[in-house]
């Protein structure tokens, strides 16, 4: 019987936890509904004006969360010259040159690898940014919006 009691218990927790991701998740898109935001806007002024004007953190952890942005951007920038001329030569192949299915699969392949480095650049910073601003209660808030930030391509 208390393999059935044992089950009953995980599926109970399960729904619970499915609920709260659900209401979470709910909160976050009304929270994403409120902002307005064009697809030309470059929110890394409306991110950095945040930054500076927010009360709490010091300003030495200011300093080195915009230290941390000029690092992650140039990374950024760097993967998107490389995924630019990926790009170029994937048309070129399909429209210009005479191309072979290998080549094409090797030029998605490229593509896909850049887009997982440029991610993985930006979930780093996040995790620096994180460690610059500690494990305080206001966290949440400036973490949210460097989080943004770093979300934005550069």
């Amino acid at each position: 019987m208390k393999p059935l009691k044992d089950l009953f218990l995980i599926s109970v927790l399960s729904i619970v936890l499915m609920e709260c991701t659900n209401v979470q998740k709910q909160e976050l898109e009304a929270d994403k509904a409120k902002i307005e935001v064009s697809a030309e806007e470059d929110i890394s002024i409306r991110i950095d004006t945040m930054i500076k004007e927010a009360k709490w953190p010091t300003e030495e952890q200011k300093t080195r969360l915009f230290g941390l942005k000029e690092k992650t951007k140039n990374k950024i920038v760097e993967i998107n010259i490389k995924l630019k001329k990926a790009k170029i030569v994937l048309v070129q192949h399909l429209v210009v040159k005479d191309s072979t299915n290998e080549k094409l699969r090797l030029l998605k392949k490229d593509i896909k690898k850049l887009y997982n480095q440029k991610v993985d650049v930006m979930l780093d910073a996040i995790e620096e940014a994180r460690k610059i601003l500690g494990k305080l209660d206001h966290v949440t808030q400036l973490d949210s919006m460097y989080h943004l930030y770093l979300l934005n391509e550069y």
